[in-house]
């Protein structure tokens, strides 16, 4: 019975400690002491993000609090990891990210002990192909639907192409388009 008891103490104050402290993943003081005084920067990491180039930075994949413009700006240059094809998909474990900023953050000339944050239990990051290749497809898609459309191309214009990160170049089976037409013009036709 008293083992009962005291399983179920421990058990409210685990609950008691993540419902206070919010951990929705690894949260983690990086200076490995005890207390953690005069909190100046704090990191929360996001689950999933999207970066446009080679390097993962943690401006990238983090929101970043701190009380000196300079400091925030150091810790958000940090190179976290680096993607090297658009169109990758990184997964980042928390051990990792802990570590690249417990070696870090001290030559940059930030203690451990100002650092406070959390950390998801996986970090995925995508990089997307680049803004040139946007523009590329958008002129394949705007040249696609005009040819398979029965307008003429003076009378209409596209005005919003949407590309995702896993867009390829169109074709009969990879390309869906939807035409929304402008309610103050007459229009004549079937969408």
């Amino acid at each position: 019975m008293f083992k009962k008891i005291q399983l179920i103490c421990i058990t409210c104050c685990l609950i008691i400690l993540y419902l206070f402290f919010g951990m929705t993943g690894d949260s983690y003081a990086l200076s490995g002491q005890d207390g953690v005084s005069d909190l100046s920067v704090i990191i929360n990491f996001h689950t999933k993000c999207t970066v446009e180039g080679e390097k993962v930075t943690v401006a990238d994949i983090a929101s970043v609090t701190c009380d000196d413009s300079s400091i925030c700006q150091k810790v958000k240059s940090i190179c976290i990891a680096t993607l090297s094809a658009p169109g990758t998909t990184l997964r980042l474990s928390s051990d990792h990210v802990a570590d690249v900023l417990r070696r870090t953050l001290p030559a940059i000339g930030i203690s451990l002990s100002q650092v406070k944050g959390t950390v998801p239990v996986e970090i995925v990051v995508t990089r997307v192909k680049g803004t040139k290749a946007r523009k590329v497809y958008a002129r394949i898609y705007r040249d696609y639907v005009f040819k398979n459309m029965p307008w003429r191309k003076e009378d209409v214009s596209i005005s919003d192409i949407k590309i995702s990160s896993t867009n390829f170049i169109p074709g009969e089976n990879n390309i869906t388009f939807k035409v929304d037409a402008d309610s103050s013009l007459p229009f004549l036709g079937n969408t």
